[in-house]
């Protein structure tokens, strides 16, 4: 089996800026807080729901308690 070796390239995804996502997140929003996962969901413009929907969901199954990361990392149940 041979070593695992450093990527040659690399690859970045570029984040709204703090106004657009205010205005998707709303008031509640914190930069230094939120996620940048969430950030990054944020500038899909209206996809957005659709993608938290879908988090959401999943992280509502039951056995799994996501809590900590919708309340206080992007203000839902505020």
């Amino acid at each position: 089996m041979t070593k695992p070796t450093a990527y040659s390239s690399s690859v970045s995804i570029p984040l709204p800026d703090d106004s657009a996502i205010r205005r998707i997140l709303g008031d509640g929003y914190d930069p230094g807080q939120t996620l940048n996962v969430v950030k990054m969901f944020a500038g899909t413009d209206d996809r957005f729901p659709a993608l938290i929907s879908m988090v959401q969901a999943i992280f509502s199954t039951e056995g799994i308690d996501a809590r900590h990361l919708f309340r206080s990392k992007i203000g839902f149940g505020r």
